[in-house]
């Protein structure tokens, strides 16, 4: 670099004594040594879990759940608290509406980060869920108790457009987002009018790991304060049948979607085509939907 580079680059910067109080510094607005990556989407995540997280295994693992197109790298911003770079924002928004995601049993929180955002600024406390609502009786069977009901368990986002199609149905179905450091909730009792009370009851589509005795999401019986004060053989307030259905799993090998991380090598990469990504099938069981 030449001596006229660097006076030119100094021209307006001050230094001072640490210890002088009475001197501000100003710097010059110029543009930053490192660009931002140019066509990346950015997404921060939270794992719901006291477990010590291997980041290799975690980036390895999700990589080959999420299979993103156009290539995905993470860091972590403090333990269980990753950012992720995303390529492309179909890649980043068909990964979040398909949540929530799981680790190893546990949850994910994750969330879009707006441009120019701060991720550290990100609220990573709650997670959308689909709910099925059971046991509705007739005379409750409508748009407007469904979404009533979405609104007492948390705040109604969407309904389920099948919900009232004309088929027979055991139950209905309401995304809500969940508060993960309040139990979840198990039953409601309905009433309209003079009649009686209807107890329903609420199943959680991909529920992760969650506590027996307190309800909350994140650890299992044998680490809640409650199990300290619990009688061995009492009855538990919360169940399994709270899950609906089976949580799947799956593993593999998720380095051809690993994107490298500097723009050259990003230039050069080749490591999975699109025909080779439609025609991957990861298999096994270890992160995955819940």
């Amino acid at each position: 670099m030449a001596d006229s580079d660097v006076a030119s680059m100094c021209a307006n910067l001050t230094l001072v004594d640490v210890d002088d109080d009475d001197v501000a510094v100003q710097l010059p607005i110029a543009p930053e040594d490192q660009a931002e990556v140019e066509g990346a989407y950015y997404a921060v995540g939270r794992l719901v879990t006291n477990k010590t997280i291997r980041l290799p295994l975690f980036h390895d693992t999700m990589a080959a759940v999420w299979r993103p197109v156009m290539g995905v790298n993470m860091r972590e911003l403090e333990p269980r608290k990753y950012l992720f770079r995303f390529y492309h924002e179909k890649d980043v928004t068909r990964i979040i509406e398909q949540g929530p995601w799981t680790f190893e049993r546990s949850l994910l929180i994750m969330k879009m980060v707006p441009p120019g955002q701060d991720p550290a600024s990100v609220p990573l406390t709650h997670v959308e869920f689909w709910v099925q609502i059971h046991a509705l009786t007739s005379g409750f069977r409508s748009e407007t108790v469904v979404t009533t009901i979405g609104s007492f368990l948390g705040a109604c986002i969407k309904t389920d457009e099948r919900n009232f199609d004309g088929t027979i149905r055991k139950f209905y179905r309401v995304q809500v987002p969940i508060d993960v450091a309040k139990p979840i909730r198990k039953q409601m009792n309905l009433k309209r009018d003079n009649s009686g009370w209807v107890l329903i009851d609420f199943k959680y589509e991909r529920l992760p790991t969650f506590c027996f005795l307190c309800g909350i999401i994140g650890h299992g019986d044998k680490f809640c304060h409650k199990y300290l004060t619990t009688d061995d053989g009492a009855e538990k307030p919360y169940r399994a049948w709270l899950r609906a259905g089976n949580r799947r799993g799956v593993t593999g090998n998720g380095k051809p979607w690993i994107l490298l991380e500097s723009t050259s090598e990003r230039l050069k990469w080749n490591a999975a085509t699109f025909d080779s990504l439609s025609s991957a099938r990861p298999t096994g069981g270890g992160g995955g939907r819940g």
